[in-house]
């Protein structure tokens, strides 16, 4: 009975070839975590956007196997909330509310709203689904 043979040059060969279907499907996985956390932000009702540039300001960014979701506008201050706050160099404030000038001489603050942190939970989530059907894949293509 003889010993089986093992090239070695072809194992090497496919662990090259896993290794980049593993890659690929970690950036996969990445990138559909980013959209779903982009998407939730862009989705939340935890804030009114009356002029929709806080929503269009949404933006899910991937560079490989990292990936950020930053948003512009007032998201900042939905984020963090504020405190309340008045004139600091007149005597009223002024701004505009339904095409209205509206005058104050204080403003209460507003609250933080989890936006981000929720959306980063949808997010992780879509990964771990994402990466558990890519990596799947690789793995039964590379067992034949």
């Amino acid at each position: 009975m003889s010993a089986p043979t093992v090239d070695g040059k072809q194992a090497r060969r496919d662990l090259q070839m896993m290794r980049a279907r593993l890659y690929v499907a970690i950036e996969m996985s990445v990138a559909a975590g980013v959209t779903a956390a982009a998407n939730s932000a862009a989705a939340s009702t935890l804030f009114k956007d009356q002029s929709g540039k806080t929503r269009k300001s949404i933006r899910g960014r991937v560079n490989g196997m990292r990936g950020r979701v930053v948003a512009r506008g007032a998201m900042f201050f939905l984020v963090n909330g504020t405190r309340g706050h008045g004139p600091s160099h007149a005597k009223m404030l002024r701004f505009v509310v339904n095409g209205q000038a509206v005058y104050a001489k204080w403003v209460k603050g507003i609250t933080p709203r989890p936006i981000m942190s929720d959306a980063a939970q949808a997010g992780a989530a879509a990964m771990h689904l994402a990466a558990q059907h890519y990596v799947g894949e690789a793995i039964a293509h590379a067992n034949g």
